[in-house]
């Protein structure tokens, strides 16, 4: 997915993997990976629908405030 100039990877519902439901990914210009993920189910109550959007979570992982480099 395409954040203004950043390209950002984006996993939504991975199969058989029910650690996260999506997650992103983006390795900044420096190297620092940045790895933001959400899932349904929290083990206290379970979030229907998912807090944020595809794009929501890929715009956070580019986010600086997040680039702890």
């Amino acid at each position: 997915m395409t954040v203004g100039d950043a390209t950002v990877g984006v996993v939504v519902r991975p199969g058989a993997d029910d650690r996260f439901d999506q997650w992103a990914a983006y390795r900044h210009p420096d190297g620092m990976v940045v790895f933001v993920a959400q899932g349904a189910y929290d083990r206290q109550t379970s979030a229907s629908p998912l807090p944020f959007t595809a794009r929501e979570l890929a715009t956070l992982a580019v986010d600086q405030r997040l680039h702890l480099g």
